[in-house]
């Protein structure tokens, strides 16, 4: 009967684990940024590092790859004013993502195998070249930006997306940051 009871609770445990609703992913927009619109005849985005190939690059396994985060950023981002000449691009030259898996020390821990952890290294170079309308200089500034994000090898997919969302979302701050400190320096570019 004991064995019944235990087999009757187990499998209703199991049971309220697979019917319990996951979290849903959150989105990465960049909608919280306010447009920008610069002197400029046109504004984008390139990405001259198309066709680099980073040995072990799992980007497409982020919760957004760092390229596509900064492409939806800047597209939010930086309009132009359809001036007479002039242009923004916000180069992408290098972006990639790598994993590496954190062994424990603790003997009992390893033995148990847990208490690992996941090392996640994301770098980007982007390269902004800013030249407004009227200005016969350009001027270009390197970003570089080479970071790790580290968490237990145990957290649920939503608890991972949600880290690497927050994790993006400080990333793309500071390369705001970094842009308006470069457009800054480029005498009329603001509208």
């Amino acid at each position: 009967m004991k064995a019944k009871l235990l087999l009757f609770a187990s499998v209703l445990t199991l049971g309220a684990c697979v019917v319990a609703h996951p979290e849903s992913s959150p989105q990465l927009t960049f909608a919280n940024y306010t447009p920008q619109t610069l002197n400029v005849q046109s504004s984008s985005v390139a990405e001259s590092f198309q066709g680099k190939v980073v040995q072990g690059d799992i980007s497409g396994q982020f919760v957004m790859a760092p390229d596509e985060a900064v492409q939806k950023y800047a597209a939010n981002r930086f309009k132009s004013a359809n001036a007479a000449d002039g242009s923004f691009v916000l180069d992408i030259q290098d972006s990639f993502v790598t994993m590496r898996q954190i062994e424990q020390q603790n003997k009992v821990l390893e033995w148990a195998d847990v208490g690992k952890e996941d090392e996640y290294r994301v770098f980007l170079q982007v390269q902004v070249v800013a030249q407004p309308s009227g200005f016969k200089g350009r001027q270009a500034t390197t970003i570089k930006f080479d970071r790790t994000l580290v968490m237990p090898s145990s957290v649920t997919l939503a608890e991972r997306d949600m880290r690497q969302t927050k994790f993006l979302e400080k990333l793309i701050s500071d390369l705001d940051a970094r842009v308006n400190e470069a457009l800054d320096q480029t005498p009329s570019i603001r509208q």
